[in-house]
């Protein structure tokens, strides 16, 4: 019942802020509940019997089946609530502009601090199109370790 309820004030959430400003009315609210009603959600498994006792207290466990990942029962429930998921993302005229301005807005490239480690420099590189950033490496020259002793004696008290 939890997750049941979670999913739908996150789904209904989203679903109302992106079409309020398509209807941009209160019918269009209205219109946007009558199609939550319809929507038939997954059903979880549940264990009314499965309780707890945390120190003399009993506490009720209904969803334990869902412990177990491996369990066919708590695979089917994911790939259904993943598929109405997507079916109600669908639904959401202002998800792809969304997209697209955080796909472009994230498109830069990074580098992280670079790492001295026995005359080798180690830095983590993105071109901003990956999805992970990429190891560097590169063997100091007598230059590159003069620089670093220049500029770590500048700016690191000893």
């Amino acid at each position: 019942m939890i997750v049941n309820n979670f999913i739908q004030l996150t789904l209904l959430s989203l679903l109302t802020k992106a079409q309020v400003t398509n209807f941009g009315s209160e019918d269009g609210l209205t219109e946007v509940r009558k199609r939550v009603a319809e929507w038939e959600y997954p059903v979880a498994p549940r264990d009314e019997s499965a309780t707890d006792t945390y120190w003399g207290k009993t506490v009720q466990d209904p969803y334990r089946p869902l412990k177990s990942l491996l369990d066919p029962k708590t695979l089917k429930i994911i790939d259904e609530s993943n598929q109405f998921t997507k079916k109600v993302l669908d639904l959401d005229v202002t998800r792809s502009s969304v997209r697209n301005d955080l796909e472009r807005m994230s498109a830069y490239e990074r580098t992280s601090l670079t790492a001295n480690v026995n005359g080798t420099i180690y830095q983590l590189y993105n071109p901003g199109t990956y999805t992970q950033s990429i190891l560097t490496r590169q063997r100091t020259t007598v230059l590159v370790k003069l620089l670093l002793k220049i500029f770590t004696k500048n700016f690191v008290d000893e």
